[in-house]
């Protein structure tokens, strides 16, 4: 195909020159010029099945382009979209004093896993949004998407909360600091490690929250008995601890109030749900005050939760709670989600530097799970 498209082939012309030569334009230079006929017709019909190729090739590229073009304008729209939701949500946060739906590195979080969905999967996302009822509606949606979620999981999950009120949202799709200052509670005696895993994974993603709530109707209600959260408790308390923190160990699931029971660290609990929180905890045990609050702020900051272990001297390793939230005051407090009676509380800086936290009995930052964020 390539020659037909180079300078006409010299040992044709040259015969055709030769047989014109001997016969004078007769029988034979007929012969010769069907020959030099057909050359220029092969070379011709190899031309348009070039110029074919090349159509249908421009055409593909095109295709691809256009769609190229769609999707990018589509990542810019959903971007704009979701930067006037949380602006606006921001605003309203602020004036109830209520928490953000997402922190910044969710949002970073969900913009990726919007990116690498498939054009359909897109479509189907997008199509979500628009039927939400509210934006906050929509932020939950997208913290779904940032939590790792599929589409297939996502759409049922828009189909129970749509329409619903933001009271009921913010109760029902976390596990800590409802409007009543609850959340979710140890099922066994020592289980708060577990417990405080369920919570970590509830701040991140809402489709989890809603399920906990929905296979547990006793929520808050230790004492009715909710099975479903007292086996997964079960399950992770007495698994084979395998993080650096320590050496091979599990804890002994027993009921709140009987003696036997034993705990264990939960750095390897937390690592199991990576994918979910996109991040990684190690265990920092007998933190100085200032080590304690600065690996708080810096887990705060990244936008995750940061869960700490308390007791009354270094090197008791006593009950894990969660920090979820900051706000600078003055004064500075931190909010603390307490697994043993399932309350939500307020602690100052000063209550962590001064020793004098009084949750659960404990008063002392003795071990902080420390948080390393995957880059967005």
């Amino acid at each position: 195909m390539t020659e037909a498209l180079g300078p006409p082939d010299p040992i044709i012309m040259g015969k055709t020159n030769v047989i014109i030569g001997e016969n004078g334009g007769g029988a034979g230079g007929g012969g010769g010029l069907a020959g030099l006929l057909a050359a220029a017709a092969a070379a011709a019909a190899a031309l348009l099945s070039m110029a074919a190729g090349v159509l249908a090739f421009v055409m593909e590229v095109d295709k691809a382009v256009v769609a190229a073009a769609r999707r990018l304008a589509q990542n810019i729209l959903n971007a704009v979209k979701q930067g006037v939701d949380s602006f606006a949500e921001g605003i309203m946060d602020f004036v109830h004093g209520r928490r953000s739906v997402m922190t910044s590195f969710q949002e970073k979080r969900e913009r990726n896993k919007f990116n690498e969905l498939s054009n359909s999967d897109a479509n189907k996302f997008d199509a979500l949004l628009a039927n939400a009822n509210s934006r906050r509606e929509r932020q939950y949606l997208r913290k779904a998407l940032a939590a790792g979620r599929p589409i297939s999981e996502i759409s049922p999950f828009a189909d129970k909360i749509r329409n619903k009120n933001d009271k009921w949202l913010d109760d029902n799709l976390r596990l800590t600091g409802d409007s009543n200052g609850r959340g979710v509670q140890q099922q066994w005696s020592h289980s708060c490690n577990a417990t405080m895993v369920e919570a970590v994974r509830g701040e991140v993603d809402p489709v989890y929250s809603l399920d906990k709530r929905e296979a547990n109707p006793n929520f808050d209600d230790v004492a009715s008995g909710n099975p479903d959260l007292a086996a997964d408790q079960k399950g992770m308390l007495e698994s084979n601890y395998v993080g650096p923190a320590a050496g091979s160990h599990s804890g002994v699931a027993v009921p709140r109030s009987a003696a036997g029971g034993g705990g264990r660290w939960a750095d390897d609990l937390l690592n199991n749900n990576s994918d979910s929180t996109g991040a990684t905890y190690t265990t920092l045990k007998d933190p100085t005050t200032d080590q304690a609050i600065s690996s708080i702020d810096d887990g705060i900051d990244d936008g995750v939760p940061v869960p700490i272990v308390i007791g009354n001297s270094n090197g008791a390793y006593t009950h894990y709670v969660l920090v979820t939230d900051r706000s600078e005051g003055p004064p500075k407090t931190y909010t603390i989600h307490d697994p043993w009676d399932g309350t939500t509380v307020t602690r100052s800086e000063s209550d962590i530097k001064n020793g004098s936290l009084n949750i659960a009995g404990s008063n002392q930052v003795t071990a902080v799970e420390v948080p390393t964020v995957e880059d967005p």
